[in-house]
């Protein structure tokens, strides 16, 4: 809880709110105007994924340490991820020919806890599976993403790189 309490306060002391303009649950395409607004968009099925990754992660390099410990730590690596994700910083990077976002400018506080949650979820699926397979999940989870909207990991580094 501490992790999501700091995670929200660090939001509401940078401006992010409730985003009333997008009330939708889920964004469905893409909108400039509402992305990262709603409490779930395409995004969630990548935070889904980061999290089922760090914990096939942390538990490959760490595989005596207890369910509940490696899902704290996720917990722990999401809510980071959230704050950097919404500093200006980042949000800088997001822009990609020095003008256009892709109409990002951070996220709202109900999609950001909803991206901690979805890694969450994503943690625990990870650990009824093998690890072949939710590392398969992970990248066909990051392909199909890719392909729906043309925006995911992979993508944005390369954007954010210059490559692309």
């Amino acid at each position: 809880m501490t992790c999501l309490v700091v995670q929200t306060g660090f939001l509401l002391w940078t401006g992010r709110g409730w985003n009333a303009d997008c009330t939708a649950f889920w964004q469905r395409g893409f909108d400039a105007v509402c992305n990262s607004q709603h409490p779930a968009d395409p995004y969630i099925w990548l935070h889904l994924g980061f999290g089922a990754a760090l914990a096939v992660f942390f538990a490959t390099i760490r595989p005596n340490w207890p369910r509940a410990d490696i899902l704290l730590l996720v917990i722990f690596c999401a809510a980071v991820w959230e704050i950097v994700e919404n500093t200006p910083l980042v949000i800088g990077l997001f822009t990609y020919d020095g003008q256009e976002t892709m109409g990002y400018s951070g996220d709202s506080l109900p999609n950001s806890l909803m991206d901690s949650a979805a890694a969450s979820i994503g943690a625990l699926g990870a650990f009824m599976l093998p690890r072949r397979l939710a590392l398969s999940l992970v990248v066909m989870i990051e392909l199909s993403v890719s392909l729906a909207i043309g925006d995911g990991y992979l993508i944005g580094l390369l954007r954010t790189t210059g490559i692309i």
